[in-house]
């Protein structure tokens, strides 16, 4: 089966996308800062990685995302960015630094995203369809 890395400081947020994905049949890494999840990276090798935008520590989601893409061996790796900030200029930010997807927190359809997460990885990252700038899925405006 398919591996996924999380990349979230939340323990409540980490602790229900392993359940969640290891339900779904997924191998599961953690980790809880930018600078871990790129060392894990480089040791799980996951086909996967969810990635949460302002993260705690040295280094963002954003650059930690920007470190991996630096590095071939991460050129077919799919990156989804977890994050609360829902703007559109976030949103624009966040494909400007190389991830492949975006999920506003909380997740308010978990079908729908094990769903998305699915076919991500069944269709690999260079068979994706390109982001929609307009898109608003998962967004809460309040």
């Amino acid at each position: 089966m398919a591996k996924i890395l999380i990349i979230e400081d939340h323990p409540d947020t980490r602790e229900l996308l392993r359940l969640m994905l290891e339900m779904e049949g997924y191998e599961i890494a953690e980790a809880r800062a930018g600078e871990e999840g790129v060392r894990m990276a480089k040791e799980f090798l996951p086909d996967l990685i969810l990635m949460d935008i302002s993260l705690a520590g040295e280094i963002s989601g954003w650059e930690a995302t920007q470190r991996l893409r630096a590095d071939p061996q991460f050129d077919d790796t799919i990156i989804v960015a977890l994050t609360a900030h829902a703007m559109k200029d976030d949103r624009d930010t966040t494909f400007a630094y190389g991830c492949d997807d975006y999920w506003t927190k909380p997740i308010l359809d978990f079908p729908e995203f094990q769903r998305e997460i699915a076919e991500m990885i069944a269709r690999g990252r260079h068979n994706l369809k390109q982001p929609q700038q307009t898109d608003a899925r998962n967004m809460r405006f309040e």
